[in-house]
């Protein structure tokens, strides 16, 4: 029971936000006056704020309970919402980004954590994350669906929907999730943010995924602008969400039986970045291919191979960072996964932003897609450098967890931490239905 309410409010968090996604650059420019860069701007302002309630709410949970620690979260993302469709102004909106990034901030590491807790009780941790991802992708796809039928009203009745979501996910959490105390200090007796402090590989690993996040943002901002101002696809933005996340849904099994069991995690991580910055890079190309299949043809078949990157790096991330955690501190580290997407997407919309506007401008449309093209390529060979490092480094890190993903054999998600074994869950497979951890 508590892992369907956990899946079921990770649909319902996806789907609020999502139904704002795929219009929130087109309704600031055109309806607030905003530019590009001051809309990427505040989109930076929910995803740096974002970093600051994800460390606060990986720590909350910790020590005081993930149940509390999400529905504060859900109240504050919520106000923020509600406020940013009334917000006239930059300053307005750079307020109530902040706000709702703030909560989604606390949200996300508490959500995580219980899910690895339950993960933990379970056979198979990686069939649990499996799902999670599913979740979100129908929350992902169902949510433009939902922004599309009330995009033509007004900005308050939009975005007050997707903040009405938000919180009743917060009475729903408060009420059906049972109450659970907080850890304060790690088995060893030390303050699990000290042992995180010295967890060197973890850390890296953080800096490598906070710059595949920068590069995953463009879909949100690079892609519907472009979209809407090269393309002239401005009505179907939403069905490419849908259409986008309706595949995740349809192959996230098939990639994690198939193709994610045959990969080291390292190589899937680089595989996916790759992919993400492929896809990104053929957007560029969509105006020379349109006769052939036409603009919204060759932007989803671009699209479609970054979703097959995502599906590649999303679960081999959350895997990770669920067995590199100990016990005490699983929120800690999930708090600190949330801060390097944060980092990473607020970056990205601000250099996304300002290379936009530079590109429209200036009349040279193209230039964003390669630079992005060789970002997923340069992301994707230092994680593949992390892996040889780690590996030749071994043992070496005393009491840190170490992450073998260079030497790990083909369908092993290999993440040791001594005195921990590393079970069959380990494998990265997915089937069947949502397990009932009750």
């Amino acid at each position: 029971m508590r892992l369907k309410v956990l899946l079921a409010g990770i649909l319902a968090f996806h789907a609020g936000w999502y139904m704002l996604v795929p219009f929130f650059a087109i309704l600031f420019t055109t309806r607030r006056g905003l530019s590009p860069a001051e809309v990427g701007l505040v989109l930076a302002a929910q995803s740096f704020l974002l970093l600051l309630g994800s460390l606060a709410g990986g720590a909350l949970a910790d020590r005081y309970g993930r149940r509390l620690t999400m529905v504060l979260g859900l109240v504050l993302r919520a106000v923020g919402l509600g406020m940013l469709g009334f917000a006239v102004t930059l300053p307005g909106a750079l307020l109530a980004a902040a706000t709702a990034g703030v909560g989604g901030g606390l949200y996300g590491p508490a959500a995580k954590a219980a899910i690895a807790v339950l993960a933990a009780e379970g056979p198979d941790r990686t069939t649990i994350f499996g799902w999670r991802g599913i979740a979100a992708n129908i929350g992902t796809s169902t949510g433009p669906l939902l922004g599309s039928l009330l995009v033509r009203g007004s900005m308050p009745v939009l975005f007050g929907s997707s903040a009405a979501v938000h919180a009743g996910l917060g009475l729903v959490t408060w009420m059906l999730l049972p109450a659970e105390g907080g850890t304060v200090e790690s088995a060893e007796g030390k303050a699990p943010w000290r042992d995180l402090l010295r967890d060197v590989p973890y850390l890296a690993f953080s800096v490598i995924t906070a710059l595949s996040w920068a590069l995953f943002s463009q879909l949100m901002l690079a892609v519907p602008l472009y979209a809407s101002r090269v393309l002239g696809l401005e009505a179907s933005i939403g069905l490419l969400w849908t259409v986008s996340s309706l595949v995740v849904i349809a192959l996230q099994v098939p990639v994690s039986r198939y193709l994610l069991t045959r990969l080291s995690p390292a190589v899937a991580m680089a595989a996916g970045v790759a992919l993400l910055g492929a896809g990104l890079g053929l957007v560029g190309l969509v105006p020379y291919v349109t006769a052939a299949t036409g603009a919204f043809g060759g932007l989803l078949g671009a699209v479609l191979l970054f979703v097959v990157g995502e599906m590649l790096l999303m679960p081999t991330v959350d895997s990770t960072v669920s067995l590199m955690a100990p016990a005490a501190a699983v929120g800690s580290y999930f708090g600190v996964a949330s801060l390097a997407w944060g980092l990473g997407e607020g970056v990205g919309s601000l250099a996304g932003g300002g290379l936009m506007q530079y590109a429209l401008g200036s009349g040279r449309t193209g230039l964003p897609w390669v630079v992005y093209a060789g970002a997923g390529a340069g992301i994707a060979g230092l994680f593949l450098a992390l892996g040889r490092w780690v590996g030749a480094a071994g043992g070496a890190q005393g009491g840190a967890p170490t992450v073998s993903p260079a030497t790990a054999a083909p369908g092993k998600m290999q993440v040791y931490r001594p005195g921990h074994p590393v079970p069959d869950e380990d494998r990265l497979r997915l089937g069947g239905s949502p397990p009932d951890d009750e």
